[in-house]
């Protein structure tokens, strides 16, 4: 790359830019200038500068205007470079920019109108999903197993559903309590004295009445606590022991809450999962959409922050196509002309002079022979 540079270089230093700088510095015609010798050491990017002149003054002096000519110039050709890639990189950045907005704008406005922001947001949409629906079936497991106690109490009890909660208060119901105690006391009563006695006897005909009467008042109680249906359940379970038909009822009723929270929360993810389904299946294009957008403005967003890395690189590095110019040794003094040179005057001077000697002595003899030919000739006899 830097050899390349220095032909380059090396190409410059005789170009009509750098002549006339320098011959407007010296103050001299450009034809006056003599054009410098420029060499460039192989393998390498030195640059081996020569320059003639007059006086060994003037030659220093022309070297070192040539060098800041040069240098000049490269510093020009440079700032051009710069501008014209910095031209270059603003419009590819203005289109990218453009191109980062439009595409911005498209995934705005879908957003605005999908109301879907991003496609991670369909994505925890499906999430959600499937999370109400592990929950439903989880619930739904739940209210199955309490079911089957309830069934379970209810069979036990032998009494309905929906009769637990009254018959549990009036289980709990201190003077109906009492009566249900009379009731089971007059019952055993009874039961033993027509065991003794016999059904006709007056005693047990007594204790049957006083029995009727005691079960009269607690189904009466019963129906207004709880209609017609409640008494007979409430006369099976007063023989029974009381503490352990409370701990039943309680049981039964305290199943039948939780059975009434379940089908609650099931009937809410129900209803969460029935949105939930008609927004995924209407946002399931945007979606795709969405996706393609939001790529497409990543690849912008990226294309433009390229742009300007490029952009940066550039301000930062002027010399890229053409590197610092360093000057490694002043230009020097000369101590003795490089022409013409003494020695070759004298010897070309004696040899000059030998070669004009012997062209001067070969054209006498030439001259000498020639005359002595025509001598001859005059003086010899004729013949007829």
């Amino acid at each position: 790359r830097y050899v390349s540079w220095a032909r380059r270089c090396v190409e410059e230093t005789a170009s009509d830019p750098v002549l006339r700088t320098v011959a407007q510095k010296l103050a001299l015609p450009i034809k006056a200038l003599t054009k410098p010798k420029v060499k460039l050491i192989k393998q390498s990017s030195i640059i081996e500068f020569k320059v003639t002149a007059a006086t060994p003054e003037a030659a220093q002096k022309r070297a070192l205007t040539f060098h800041q000519a040069l240098t000049d110039r490269l510093d020009a050709l440079r700032g051009n470079e710069t501008k014209l890639r910095n031209r270059a990189i603003r419009d590819s950045v203005g289109n990218v920019e453009k191109n980062l907005a439009r595409a911005r704008k498209k995934l705005l406005q879908l957003q605005l109108t999908s109301g879907l922001t991003s496609i991670d947001q369909y994505k925890q949409m499906i999430q959600s999903i499937e999370n109400l629906r592990v929950e439903q079936a989880g619930l739904k497991a739940q209210l199955a197993e309490k079911v089957g106690l309830v069934r379970a109490l209810v069979g036990k009890l032998g009494i309905r559903p929906e009769d637990a909660t009254p018959l549990f208060l009036l289980s709990t119901d201190p003077e109906f309590r009492e009566l249900l105690k009379a009731l089971a006391a007059q019952s055993s009563a009874f039961i033993d004295l027509a065991s003794r006695l016999g059904s006709d006897h007056p005693r047990v005909l007594e204790a049957a009445q006083k029995r009727a009467s005691l079960s009269k008042v607690i189904d009466s109680i019963a129906k207004a606590r709880g209609g017609d249906k409640l008494a007979p359940a409430m006369l099976n379970l007063a023989s029974a022991d009381h503490d352990r038909v409370v701990e039943l009822l309680s049981e039964l009723i305290k199943r039948q809450s939780e059975i009434s929270g379940l089908n609650a929360r099931i009937e809410a993810i129900t209803a969460l999962l029935v949105g939930h389904e008609e927004r995924r299946v209407r946002l399931g294009t945007v979606a795709a959409k969405l996706d393609d957008l939001e790529r497409d403005h990543q690849i912008a967003n990226a294309v433009f922050g390229s742009a300007l890395a490029r952009m940066d690189a550039s301000k930062s590095d002027i010399y890229a196509s053409y590197p610092l110019l360093q000057l490694l040794h002043e230009p020097s003094l000369p101590t003795t002309p490089s022409s013409p040179r003494v020695i070759f005057a004298i010897v070309g001077g004696v040899l000059g002079s030998l070669l004009a000697v012997m062209a001067w002595t070969f054209a006498w003899l030439h001259q000498w022979f020639a005359a002595i030919r025509l001598t001859r000739r005059s003086y010899s006899p004729q013949y007829a």
